[in-house]
């Protein structure tokens, strides 16, 4: 059995001899192995990866590719019988979908006293010219890998006059570093600096120190080129009462300097991009809340920006509208852009974000992939559940390395404290069958964001 690959396409050639290389790095076996290693092969059934093995190659596979690539997450997706049956092309398919989709030429006229235009990258060959882009490999001379930069990122507010005024640190020296094409989270309670920090990534608020690079452009000395680079969606939304989404987005193409023709056609393709065509032509006070918020995010759109900010996209949203908003937001990373999200939603960051950073009281508290920061605090939990044999089981599970702690539960239940339970459960797998102990279920069982908060702040999220 093998596992339909996550993602649209085939493996790429070139990611496939990638995984290859790392593959070799991992197992210590030679270039000839390597070259025997088909797409067909079986992770675990040939290669028989131990679980060492599958944690260096997620390590690998996250230096390589940044947090788009999370192997732990992938595999937690998958049932036993997959994850036994994956393959090498499998593998290589899951990490193809999770890289920028290649881009097409931009199409330029020649005319006497012009030149094409500045895309901000290399016109050489590797640019955009195969899945995995030339900038990840370090092969765009022009280009980095991030798309945010932060240094020391501070702002503060003077709250009250004279005497009693107090100084308000509202960010105190953010750090960070966001890769393109990232859909990346920035959670914390009401009033740790969420929505500041993002108001001055966005030119709205003048850091009182620090230094900070978006899309190329610098914050302090370019702040034009940054707003020609940047959407900004506020969380009070931008539409009014009285006019229609497609008089919003016309005028709003307008203000970005679009000739009227050009508007109206941006407008079309965003009011089909959304969902809002049928609605185009009545007035956004008849809309709902998620209808509304579309037209929100068609607004921050609607120049094409690199880098998107959305501030609490989905507060006050019902469920499904907070659904639909989500793959609006995988769709425009999908397309290339680099989605910046405020949240306090724990699940949203979880299911959305490639990462997330938190912040409290101004201070970045933690960052990482939700699932590499959830595995920092206290592993995962595998529940076995036998049928007889517990105390053999036990014995046999104990003596593995992987194993932190081991509990009897009930009567024929064990509970194994692992740091990562995608890639143990096969190693758990082998040695059972190995050794003819029969096995009723295996789940895993994993920590929340909410526990993360708590162990970073002291508090929880959820109750903020």
């Amino acid at each position: 059995m093998t596992v339909e690959p996550t993602g649209p396409g085939p493996a790429e050639p070139g990611v496939v001899a990638e995984l290859r290389r790392l593959l070799v790095e991992v197992t210590g076996e030679d270039e000839g192995w390597a070259a025997r290693v088909a797409k067909e092969s079986r992770l675990e059934g040939d290669l028989r990866l131990e679980s060492v093995e599958w944690a260096a190659l997620a390590d690998r596979l996250a230096e390589r590719y940044g947090g788009r690539v999370d192997l732990a997450a992938y595999l937690a997706d998958l049932d036993i019988h997959q994850i036994i049956g994956l393959t090498v092309g499998d593998l290589a398919g899951y990490i193809g979908s999770r890289l920028p989709a290649p881009s097409p030429p931009a199409r330029t006229r020649r005319r006497a006293g012009r030149t094409a235009p500045d895309t901000g990258c290399c016109t050489g060959p590797l640019c955009r010219s195969s899945l995995v882009h030339a900038h990840e490999t370090g092969a765009c001379p022009v280009a980095g890998d991030s798309m945010i930069e932060t240094s020391g990122l501070r702002k503060s507010f003077q709250v009250g006059k004279g005497r009693k005024g107090v100084t308000v640190e509202a960010v105190r020296g953010v750090d960070l570093s966001v890769a393109e094409g990232e859909i990346f989270g920035f959670l914390g309670p009401n009033g740790a600096g969420k929505t500041t920090t993002l108001r001055m990534l966005s030119t709205l608020l003048l850091p009182d120190g620090g230094e900070a690079t978006i899309a190329g452009a610098d914050l302090r000395t370019d702040p034009a080129g940054v707003r020609k680079r940047v959407g900004y969606v506020a969380q009070g939304g931008g539409t009014w009462d009285e006019v229609t989404a497609e008089e919003e987005l016309v005028l709003q193409a307008r203000m970005h300097g679009f000739s009227k023709a050009e508007a109206k056609r941006r407008a079309a393709a965003l009011l089909g991009a959304f969902d809002l065509a049928g609605y185009a032509d009545r007035r956004c006070k008849t809309y709902s809340g998620g209808q509304r918020r579309r037209v929100d995010i068609a607004l921050g759109v609607i120049h094409s920006p690199k880098v998107l900010f959305l501030d609490e996209p989905t507060a006050g949203l019902d469920p499904q509208s907070r659904a639909h908003m989500w793959e609006e937001v995988r769709r425009l990373r999908a397309e290339g852009m680099t989605v910046f999200i405020t949240t306090h939603y724990l699940e949203e960051a979880d299911v959305l974000c490639d990462r997330i950073a938190i912040i409290d009281h101004g201070e970045i508290v933690a960052e990482g992939t939700p699932d590499a920061l959830k595995r920092e605090i206290s592993g995962d939990v595998l529940a076995v559940t036998l049928n007889g044999s517990t105390s053999r089981a036990a014995e046999l599970l104990s003596a593995l390395p992987l194993v932190n702690k081991l509990e009897a539960v009930e009567e024929a239940g064990l509970w194994l404290y692992v740091d990562s339970g995608a890639t143990a459960i096969p190693q758990v797998l082998r040695v059972l069958e190995g050794s003819g102990v029969e096995m009723d279920a295996i789940e895993l069982h994993r920590p929340s964001l909410d526990d993360v908060f708590l162990t970073k702040t002291g508090r929880s999220l959820r109750d903020k």
